[in-house]
């Protein structure tokens, strides 16, 4: 499989997971920390997010060591997150 053929695949789970788990986050009402981070994650105007390479790297890499990508989905979201 091309990495291309890779990124359609993970790129989309990627982003529903950091979409999913951006809005389940607790800010402790500060709407600023809020309004940074969307802005960093590329959601503010319609360009979309960014390439999403950190949490990708990490899924392939699991797989090439003959886990499940699934499994480690928290952990390159929050490597994205950082």
């Amino acid at each position: 499989m091309t990495l291309s053929a890779l990124q359609k695949n993970w790129i989309p789970q990627i982003e529903n997971e950091l979409q999913s788990t951006f809005e389940r986050m607790d800010f402790d009402g500060s709407e600023e920390l809020r309004t940074m981070l969307t802005y960093h994650m590329g959601w503010v105007d319609d360009k979309g997010g960014g390439k999403r390479l950190r949490p990708l790297f990490s899924l392939l890499f699991t797989g090439a060591l003959g886990a499940d990508p699934e499994k480690v989905m928290p952990g390159a979201l929050a490597i994205e997150l950082l």
